[in-house]
């Protein structure tokens, strides 16, 4: 459908870093409205001091939300059909024995590589255990904003 294919090109265009540039300009411009500060001061620090996450981790924050919404049944089912488990496999590795993995695509395309079913496999899977395994979409958020939070400003 119409929606269904403008949904995915948005996650796709989002995900790709390059893009998120002009986005962060946006944020920091706003940043400093909101602060009331000249475009003299870093940004960095003012960002921090509102919470705001920077373009890049926003954008991981909301593409590992969507993900939790898939794999629990919270989002389209066009969506869940995107990202699968990780199967138990005979290979005695730690990693593989974890089914809170996701099953990652490979594609050798550029173009591909922010396709929702390429990308959120690589963002979930470098996420806490602990955190993939939250038992509620409101702990997971709040978790996660302080993950990404912690990792944006190295807190």
């Amino acid at each position: 459908s119409e929606g269904h294919s403008e949904y995915q090109r948005r996650v796709r265009e989002a995900v790709v870093s390059t893009q998120s540039t002009g986005l962060q300009k946006v944020q920091n411009a706003a940043t400093r409205f909101i602060a009331g500060r000249r475009s003299l001061f870093s940004t960095s620090d003012l960002r921090k001091k509102l919470h705001f996450l920077p373009v890049k981790e926003r954008i991981q924050y909301k593409l590992c939300l969507l993900t939790y919404k898939a794999l629990n049944g919270l989002a389209p089912a066009y969506l869940s059909k995107l990202v699968q488990r990780r199967k138990h496999k005979q290979k005695n590795l730690r990693r593989d024995t974890d089914v809170s993995y996701l099953e990652r695509k490979y594609t050798r395309y550029c173009s591909s590589k922010g396709a929702f079913s390429v990308a959120a496999p690589a963002v979930w899977n470098d996420l806490p255990k602990p955190l993939r395994d939250s038992a509620s979409v409101l702990s997971f958020k709040a978790n996660l904003k302080t993950h990404f939070f912690k990792k944006a400003y190295d807190c």
